[in-house]
């Protein structure tokens, strides 16, 4: 029994800085009871790149009041999307040798309200890959 969490992409790639993406984290209960999720945090670090070379903008999923936040019990999902906005690479931009493309891992942290392992899920990341535009 335990809660467990997995990302998606509406899309793999995209070009900065206008190509926006949705995440998307399905959560599932497999515990006999109901769980609530408190808070989703979005992650994104780019590999490889520095405060320099790398920037997003990244929305927050919608957590407050008149959203569902509790999954059922025993195999109950709910899903939590928001939107991710590259900002780089920007080849021939203010910052001199920025890549042609520029590899982001998606992922977030899930905080519930159970105990132990559960309290706290990190599911696997997956890549977004952006690419710079051509001028």
């Amino acid at each position: 029994m335990s809660v467990t969490a997995s990302m998606a992409l509406s899309s793999a790639t995209c070009t900065a800085p206008n190509g926006a993406v949705t995440a998307t984290v399905t959560i599932t209960n497999t515990n006999s009871g109901v769980a609530t999720v408190l808070q989703v945090v979005p992650t994104y670090p780019a590999t490889g790149a520095t405060a320099a070379t790398s920037s997003m903008a990244v929305g927050m999923p919608p957590m407050g009041p008149g959203q569902t936040n509790t999954i059922a019990a025993s195999g109950g999902t709910l899903t939590k999307s928001w939107q991710l906005i590259p900002n780089t690479p920007q080849q021939g931009g203010p910052t001199p040798g920025d890549p042609a493309t520029q590899v982001y891992d998606i992922g977030c942290v899930v905080y519930t309200d159970q105990t132990g392992s559960d309290a706290v899920v990190v599911p696997s990341t997956t890549t977004l890959t952006v690419s710079a535009p051509s001028h």
